[in-house]
């Protein structure tokens, strides 16, 4: 999971850092602070590992538009650095190993002249030994399509051990670091891991609801895109798919399961609701707010010790099952951390001081921090134009 995100000319984002713990970590604010933009920069990061950042900036408007106006009089450059820590067991014979990584990945991200973009990459992986010290272990780097490591602890590599001290190689024009050291690194191959787990969802539920191709992928995208197929996917792990059926009949006294069918004429994939009366209801049938949820929770399944970003989860949804939401939320993320933007009074009732992580602008610069006592968090959120939070400001504070 991610622990600290910095930063500096990305939009808003200049010079900015934030933490994260495990658990939930709630980005409050007006809108138009920047809490989007963080979202977009762990987009960035998890696109790295599979090659798709020209993708992922292009879903944001292009590569010009995401820099810094203010920054631009040095050069069309931004810097995302992310510390993070990750754990693999293995399962050996007469025991169990324990691969227990922190690391640093540091992207630079200069758009050239020629319209090209220039990436170079930075990596440094720690592992914790027997007496609970994080060792460093390996220094990774990539610099104008020059690949660089140096093994700095070589007893902590584990069995999957680099074939030399220290390498450079010349990589393809469109390739990173990820391109290799995976595959011969299984401390880089755990990072990469993580980094490619972080999660952002913001469900669509017109196109959640939507049938799938049964040759459609299985993992379903952050709007809800192969929802269905998804749901298919996890109805092979009874115990995963029990879990979204407790909370959907939870949610809606009816519903007794979702389950997933294929059209025989079209074999295109789609879900169905069953009631308690063995009546069956297609995803077309169903309100916006039950498919969002079901997107929700489809997310959520199997990212319990990676990162996840929900953005506004209350839109469609009633309050109660806010709640709802915000306990199974608090009880799945106990390793990894769950971070949420919004905007509702709901949610952030719901929410205990430490967990709120509040933005404003100064400057036209998104700053954010965390306040630890009632009485500032009350001030902070009158002065963010938040609108909102009715039971911090009388005392009630039903989350705790």
């Amino acid at each position: 999971m991610i622990t600290k995100l910095f930063i500096d000319g990305f939009k808003s984002l200049v010079d900015f850092e934030v933490s994260f713990t495990k658990g939930i970590n709630v980005l409050i604010g007006p809108n138009g602070v920047g809490k989007t933009n963080v979202c977009q920069a762990m987009s960035i990061l998890a696109s790295m590992p599979n090659n798709e950042l020209k993708d992922v900036l292009n879903q944001f408007g292009g590569a010009n538009s995401v820099f810094n106006k203010g920054k631009l009089k040095n050069g069309k450059i931004f810097i995302i650095k992310a510390e993070g820590e990750t754990l693999f067991k293995v399962n050996k014979k007469d025991e169990t190993e324990e691969f227990r990584i922190k690391y640093i990945y540091e992207i630079n991200i200069k758009l050239q002249r020629n319209g090209r973009l220039l990436v170079n990459e930075f990596m440094l992986i720690k592992r914790k030994n027997d007496n609970s010290e994080y060792i460093s272990i390996l220094d990774v780097s990539q610099k104008k399509g020059i690949l660089r490591y140096e093994i700095l602890d070589r007893s902590f590599l584990g069995d999957f051990k680099l074939p030399q001290k220290k390498l450079l190689l010349e990589l393809d024009a469109e390739d990173n670091l990820w391109c290799i050291m995976p595959k011969i690194s299984f401390v880089c191959h755990l990072v990469g891991r993580d980094l490619f787990r972080i999660k952002s969802i913001n469900i669509d539920p017109n196109i959640a609801r939507q049938a799938c191709d049964i040759v459609d992928p299985n993992k379903m995208l952050g709007n809800g895109k192969f929802l269905s197929n998804a749901l298919y996917s996890i109805s092979k792990k009874s115990s995963k798919l029990d879990e979204i059926n407790s909370i959907m009949e939870q949610s809606l006294p009816c519903c007794v399961k979702i389950k997933s069918e294929v059209s025989q004429l079209s074999l295109k994939r789609y879900f169905v609701l069953v009631d308690n009366e063995k009546n069956t209801f297609s995803s077309n049938s169903l309100s916006d707010g039950t498919i969002k949820l079901l997107g929700l929770l489809v997310g959520v399944i199997n990212q319990d010790e990676y990162t996840m970003i929900i953005e506004e989860p209350e839109n469609y949804l009633h309050p109660k099952i806010h709640r709802l939401l915000i306990e199974y939320l608090r009880e799945t993320f106990e390793n990894g951390a769950c971070i949420l933007t919004s905007h509702s009074e709901t949610i952030l009732n719901l929410m205990n001081p430490e967990e709120l992580i509040i933005c404003n602008l100064e400057d036209n610069l998104t700053k954010c921090k965390r306040i630890d006592d009632i009485e500032s968090i009350k001030k902070a959120i009158s002065e963010s134009g938040f609108g909102c939070g009715y039971h911090y400001v009388t005392g009630n504070l039903s989350g705790l």
